[in-house]
């Protein structure tokens, strides 16, 4: 067909439709079906290239502001083969793969909805299965991490370090979880525009959203209501800052595990080897006996564990129950306590001296100005053994002190302290045997024991005075439970005796020593539930204790706390008359610690009984920052409900189902058409056309855009 006559340039104007139009003008902003589109010739000199470039079916495309021409009415040969599209200015050439040109009759596109219409859903299975995406790999993450929490590095066995591996899961939860946001913003960019008329930018501003940050802020910048699309822009902003949250999840640093090498404590049930008896009521303390004795009286260490043996080669040990208030062992220990007896003082009337009444015919203890010693006219402390006198506890050895001591150690100079106000002051510190349950660790190289609980043993022989004046003294105990290895188990009793219970315990729950097995009143334990220390053991310590503090004095010559003569032990005390009863009690603290190691290394129990525990070695390990975790899942959480949003938005809207999201095709179908003042949009093939029937009738069509022309040139 030949080009129309008002054509002299080979060009023909653009078809364009404005708000000024009278209501009767042809609009032509956007193409409808082929079949309805506005057709003209297409310019050119000649027909050389044959039928199919003979004759060209333009559609017209909206160019607001300009006014619209009445087209030309088509022929039949001018729809067979090729379209053109036009839009401010510049043509958009489409050719037909197909025999026919019309996108009505595309197959099923602009079907009206019915019942075999598939659900909404249908739409968004991508979109769906990446959302439970995002949300599994948050929950994969969550998985490994709790998996791996505080262990080595070395237990990670895979090839991909746990810090690649996380990086990947990132990159998919973001990539998922941007997916549901980008195609739900574009869903809600025609979703915008249903039922209400509104401006045409603001179709660019959605589209600009979906595509990544810039295009959201500027969307939230409008301050517009579309609370989803603004929950969906508000996520694609914040994922840019997701990465180093993912990153800072994992945090390296040493940690101390468990390993396969055993670790020890020393511990005893009896002990009965130290010291040696040398005649009837009296023992010499063993070498090692008397080393503990002196160097808790001297050098006191500042807690048991101090002096007592332990095995952790790695400096690093737990033991069973170290943590809970049950325990990780017992074993058999030197307790002490300590009380004030001034109230026990009383004034010499004759002399100006205090005395404390004794159990023998004369008072032992005296202070003050008594020229008894030395030549010392002025007697600043004494020290002497005495009977056993509480109920609570069976001592081995019980010592009273009286002494002369400051009334403010803050006013008197240190040097000389002989006209500093002094008062008397008494206190008694006995040492008794004992059982005692621990919680143990080692760190640092440094063992740590919490005394969990602390039980007497009682004097075999119930009517026994003192150590030194009744024979066969000891003291024992048996137990109904017994805590070992970090749990607390029930002690195995019998009438009679077994395999296993082998030790024959009194009514009192002592040994049972000179009396007849066979009463019915002995019960048999077995030996791990029955504590003792012998009577040797238990005089060698009362000897050298009444050695070292029995009737030891402390003088001086001018009532000066500062320069006192007398043992060193008692001087350590006395501590230049600033005594008090808690340094009273720390003294004799230290003596029973020093005890207390000596019994449960060199006891009854071999080392194979020691408490045993575990090695901690120094590891690498994986530690995890739980708290930046929050951050993805507040995101992924978001990005769901901007999903969840857009799909409860498509599904209430009853004029059009439609799920396009951001197909660029479905905005190459729409036509706006503007009449009145107003435009209004309506779609080549029906609104309820499917995303995947547009993108099927754009196969049939192809495109090309010619500058300036409303199609393409003839050629010569």
């Amino acid at each position: 067909m030949d080009a129309p006559e008002n054509i002299s340039d080979g060009r023909e104007p653009v078809t364009r439709a404005t708000t000024k139009s009278s209501p009767g003008d042809a609009q032509s902003m956007n193409h409808e079906d082929i079949h309805e589109s506005h057709v003209r010739d297409a310019p050119g000199p000649s027909q050389e290239t044959g039928d199919h470039e003979d004759s060209h079916a333009r559609i017209g495309s909206a160019d607001i502001g300009e006014p619209s021409q009445e087209p030309k009415p088509p022929s039949t040969t001018q729809l067979d083969q090729t379209h053109t599209l036009s839009s401010m200015g510049d043509t958009v050439a489409i050719h037909d793969t197909e025999t026919s040109a019309t996108t009505s009759n595309s197959p099923n596109l602009g079907k009206k909805p019915g019942h075999n219409r598939p659900p909404l859903t249908a739409f968004w299975v991508w979109e769906i299965h990446c959302c439970f995406l995002s949300t599994l790999g948050l929950v994969t993450i969550s998985v490994l991490l709790a998996i791996y929490k505080d262990r080595s590095v070395s237990d990670w066995s895979l090839a991909i370090s746990i810090n690649s591996l996380i990086s990947v899961f990132s990159a998919v939860i973001k990539a998922c979880s941007m997916m549901g946001v980008s195609e739900g913003i574009s869903q809600m960019k025609w979703l915008w525009y249903v039922g209400d008329h509104r401006p045409l930018s603001h179709f660019e501003d959605f589209d600009s959203a979906s595509r990544g940050p810039l295009g959201a802020l500027k969307l939230l910048a409008r301050r517009r209501p579309h609370h989803i699309a603004n929950l969906g822009a508000l996520v694609t902003v914040l994922m840019v800052a997701a990465d180093p949250f993912f990153q800072q999840l994992i945090h390296y640093d040493s940690c101390l595990l468990p390993t396969t090498a055993p670790a020890y404590i020393s511990r005893t049930n009896n002990y009965t080897v130290g010291g040696y008896q040398t005649q009837l009521l009296f023992a010499e303390p063993d070498p090692a006996m008397a080393n503990a004795v002196y160097s808790g009286a001297l050098e006191p260490p500042s807690a048991e564990a101090g002096v007592v043996a332990y095995d952790c080669p790695t400096g690093n040990c737990t033991f069973p129950g170290f943590d809970g208030n049950v325990g990780s062992f017992s074993s058999l220990a030197m307790c002490s306590h300590c009380e004030d007896l001034s109230h026990r003082i009383q004034v010499n009337g004759s002399s100006p001296s205090f005395y404390i009444p004794s159990w023998w015919s004369e008072p032992v203890l005296q202070i003050g100005e008594i020229l008894k010693w030395n030549n010392l006219p002025f007697q600043m402390a004494e020290a002497s053994k005495v009977p056993a006198n509480n109920s609570n506890f069976d001592e081995v050895i019980n010592l009273q002190f009286l002494m002369k001591v400051l009334d403010d150690t803050g006013t008197c100079k240190i040097s000389n302290t002989t006209h500093c106000p002094k008062h008397p002051w008494a206190v008694g510190c006995s040492l008794y045997p004992c059982l005692k349950t621990y919680n143990a660790k080692v760190q640092g190289s440094i063992l740590s024991e919490t005394m969990i609980s602390s039980v007497p043993l009682r004097k075999t022989n119930a009517s026994s005075v003192e150590v030194t004046v009744s024979p066969n003294m000891a003291w024992s105990l048996a137990t109904e439970e017994i805590v070992s290895g970090g749990q607390r188990r029930q002690c195995l009793k019998a009438d009679k005796p077994g395999k296993d219970a082998t030790v024959a315990i009194s009514s009192n729950q002592t040994l049972q020593i000179g009396q007849d097995p066979t009463d019915v009143k002995t019960k048999w334990y077995e030996a791990d539930c029955v504590w003792v220390l012998g009577t040797t053991s238990g005089l060698a310590v009362n000897q050298i204790l009444s050695h070292m503090f029995d009737a030891s004095l402390l003088g001086s010559v001018t009532d000066n706390t500062m320069s006192v003569q007398g043992d060193t032990w008692l001087k350590r005390f006395y501590r230049n008359g600033t005594v008090d009863l808690n340094s009273a009690k720390q003294y004799f603290e230290g003596i029973a610690s020093t005890l207390t190691g000596l019994m449960r290394q060199h006891g009854d129990t071999p080392a194979s009984g020691y408490a045993m525990g575990t090695q901690l070695a120094v590891e690498t390990c994986i530690h995890v920052q739980w708290p930046w975790l929050l951050f993805p899942a507040a995101l992924n959480a978001m990005a769901v409900t901007t999903l969840v949003g857009t799909l409860g938005r498509s599904a209430k809207t009853k004029t059009w189902k439609g799920a396009w999201r951001s197909s660029s095709l479905a905005a190459m179908f729409q036509r706006v058409n503007v009449t009145g003042g107003e435009a209004n949009t309506t779609s080549s093939g029906g609104l309820h056309a499917s995303r995947d029937q547009i993108e099927e009738t754009a196969k049939t069509i192809e495109v090309s855009m010619v500058e300036g022309y409303l199609g393409r040139k003839r050629p010569e």
